[in-house]
């Protein structure tokens, strides 16, 4: 086996790509930066596949992403075409799966994807070698390299341009956030009355069925979320629900005041509503996976679902507080991704939540660190990682060795995830 290998820094990736272009090249082409690892596949100069380790550029999960493929559309076709010794492409193509313009376009958009990010490495190591798996090795798709790396770099130069136009008025709008979230002078909301009143209602232990139904029933459109979901497949009972009273009986008050919370999460952002439903729903898939996984994991179904129910709660905090900044969806979206963890476990205090709650909102991204009840936060984080699509391969592994999981466990919860999500859809 041949192999050619550098410094990206010496010999750029245009450079690279040309020259298997014009040398016709069949192999794999290797990038990394030491954190991320990308792969080309060719076959006499064309791409006729593209990997890379990193979220969201693999193969299944940008299916996923492009609304082509489910998850287990994904796991099943990969594993007959492994057993079948055919390409995973042309699997795909031949099960009717998917057709050959939208696979097409799927691909150049992954190879598009991994050669434009990876041209914006300021640094990298190059390996070329003449070996291609068989695994890729003809498949029905053979895209012209030269045209993906021209898009590539054309992107890369748009973005760049665009950058430097809203840079400095992006970033003076950042740091001025920013200073506010870690001073703490950003607005906390208040704990919702509806939830404040479910509350005193069930620490007092002074109210019956009937007046607890009376605080719900002032809002129709609670009333209809409870009755659906405890009529649903993941509240089985004998006969259909037809009231409050009897959906209280059937579900417990900490279910139900769950249920109420998920409830007003999806309204606590009016000035960014379509922003934050996706927040929420995610939150209550996360919750409903969290609830399973919790009677394989010794953690209460109920303290999970509200754990994963609220685990998120910084990022619709601040869905709200960043609907007055002029700020892009992409500035948003890194603000929260970088200060979630911290808003929430201000909103945790402010709300008087649980410890397992605080925890699970401080740690959900980190559940291995976490000081104590673990088990909670590492049900969290795991139902977390399944709602997200692929779960990250060595945190799951990680988890599912701590959790002592069976891995039947998990197929299982992603057989039902997308009944799910259905019910989720439906609910908000």
């Amino acid at each position: 086996m041949r192999k050619v290998s550098g410094n990206l820094g010496l010999m750029s990736l245009p450079d690279v790509l040309q020259w298997v272009d014009f040398g016709q090249k069949s192999g794999t082409l290797t990038v990394t930066d030491g954190q991320t690892t990308r792969r080309v596949f060719f076959q006499r100069g064309k791409v006729i596949f593209a990997s890379s380790d990193r979220r969201g550029e693999r193969l299944g999960e940008f299916l996923q992403q492009l609304g082509r493929l489910t998850i287990q559309d994904f796991v099943r076709a990969a594993g007959q075409s492994q057993r079948l010794g055919l390409p995973f492409t042309s699997y795909l193509i031949t099960a009717g799966i998917l057709d050959k313009a939208a696979l097409a376009d799927s691909l150049e958009r992954l190879a598009e994807t991994i050669v434009r990010e990876t041209l914006q490495w300021s640094d990298g190591e190059f390996e070329f070698t003449d070996a291609v798996p068989t695994a890729v090795l003809h498949g029905p798709v053979m895209l012209d390299t030269n045209l993906i790396m021209f898009q590539s770099v054309k992107r890369v130069d748009e973005a760049r341009a665009s950058e430097e136009q809203v840079g400095q008025a992006t970033s003076a709008v950042i740091e001025k956030v920013v200073g506010e979230i870690e001073a703490g002078a950003i607005e906390l909301p208040s704990l919702p009355s509806l939830l404040r009143k479910l509350r005193t209602a069930v620490e007092e232990e002074q109210k019956s069925f009937d007046g607890i139904a009376k605080i719900v029933m002032v809002d129709q459109v609670l009333t209809s979320k409870i009755l659906k979901i405890v009529n649903s497949a993941y509240y089985r009972t004998g006969s259909p629900v037809t009231s409050v009273q009897h959906a209280i009986f059937v579900l417990g008050v900490k279910s139900l005041t769950n249920i109420a919370t998920a409830h007003v999460l999806a309204d606590m952002s009016p000035k960014n509503a379509k922003r934050v439903l996706p927040l929420v729903r995610h939150s209550l898939l996360v919750a409903f996976l969290a609830r399973k996984l919790a009677r394989h994991t010794h953690v209460d179904p109920e303290d999970a679902f509200v754990c994963g129910l609220l685990h998120d709660i910084g990022k619709t905090v601040l869905v709200d507080y960043l609907a007055e900044t002029r700020l892009d969806a992409g500035a948003q979206d890194k603000l929260m991704s970088d200060h979630h963890v911290s808003i929430g476990a201000l909103v945790a205090v402010q709300w008087n939540l649980s410890d397992a709650v605080s925890r699970c909102i401080s740690y959900h991204h980190r559940p291995l660190e976490a000081p104590d009840s673990q088990p909670i936060v590492m049900t969290v984080s795991s139902a977390n990682e399944l709602a997200n699509g692929i779960p990250d391969r060595d945190l799951m592994t990680a988890l599912v060795v701590e959790l002592k999981l069976d891995a039947e466990v998990l197929g299982t919860l992603q057989t039902d995830i997308e009944g799910m999500r259905e019910l989720v859809r439906s609910l908000c």
